[in-house]
């Protein structure tokens, strides 16, 4: 983020070729900053690899 914040005034995160998030560097801060949640679907038979 130190890059971004020297570089820009506005990011976006973009998914599948769509921004779901624009905003100043502070905005993405206050939302996301907390963490996050990754949520990984596994079929059942390779479940013992994780």
């Amino acid at each position: 983020m130190e890059e971004c914040e020297a570089l820009c005034t506005k990011i976006g995160i973009m998914k599948s070729g769509q921004f779901i998030c624009l905003g100043s560097l502070q905005h993405l801060k206050n939302r996301f900053g907390k963490g996050y949640a990754v949520r990984i679907k596994v079929p059942a038979e390779r479940m013992s690899e994780f």
